[in-house]
């Protein structure tokens, strides 16, 4: 879903939701999943995300969290695009 800026994903998978969590909060598990990605895992938190190669849009990404409810929910919005 796509509603101006904001993107809800979902995903459904095979594991438990603990290890999803830890995939996107860890910076362990984070930097062998999505490279690229530096994420402050808490209310406020900054995050980055850095596109290589040849991406069609920005290749530097930076927001905050605006939500974050471990390990069920974290919301994060761009500040610049």
């Amino acid at each position: 879903m796509t509603v101006g800026d904001l993107r809800d994903f979902q995903t459904w998978r095979r594991v438990p939701d603990e290890a999803v969590w830890d995939a996107i909060v860890d910076a362990d598990q984070r930097a062998i999943w999505t490279p690229g990605i530096s994420f402050e895992a808490d209310l406020g938190g900054e995050f980055n995300i850095w596109f290589g190669g040849e991406c069609e849009g920005p290749a530097h990404v930076t927001g905050s969290v605006s939500a974050f409810d471990p390990p069920a929910r974290a919301r994060a919005g761009h500040d610049s695009i």
